[in-house]
């Protein structure tokens, strides 16, 4: 299992590169305040809060210089379906599958191994 999947996405009137890393990953944590290994639900109840935190996090390894707070901003502009869809298919990417996972898929939570 690697963590380095990245996506292309039409964000901020541009279309920006998202990488999904170990530092993303940090980072997360760190904007958010809890370890997402350790949540359960993390995954699965995805908020606002947690899309946000989760675009800045993509983008801040790549470019420290946008606040959280534009890019809440530029989530305003666009589909959050297909946004999150983007980063579910790149983020599920390279976790295997499991034998009880249907193929058409549903996204491998990470919390449970």
């Amino acid at each position: 299992m690697k963590f380095n999947s990245t996506f292309n996405f039409d964000f901020g009137d541009e279309v920006r590169r998202f990488r999904i890393d170990m530092n993303m990953l940090c980072e997360v944590e760190q904007v958010l305040g809890e370890r997402l290994m350790s949540n359960e639900n993390f995954w699965s109840n995805l908020g606002f809060t947690q899309l946000r935190a989760l675009a800045y996090s993509m983008l801040y390894a790549q470019d420290p210089r946008p606040t959280i707070e534009q890019v809440g901003s530029w989530m305003s502009e666009v589909d959050l379906g297909e946004f999150t869809a983007a980063f579910m298919e790149a983020f599920t990417r390279d976790f295997p599958k499991t034998e009880s996972e249907p193929e058409n898929g549903k996204p491998h939570d990470p919390t449970k191994g």
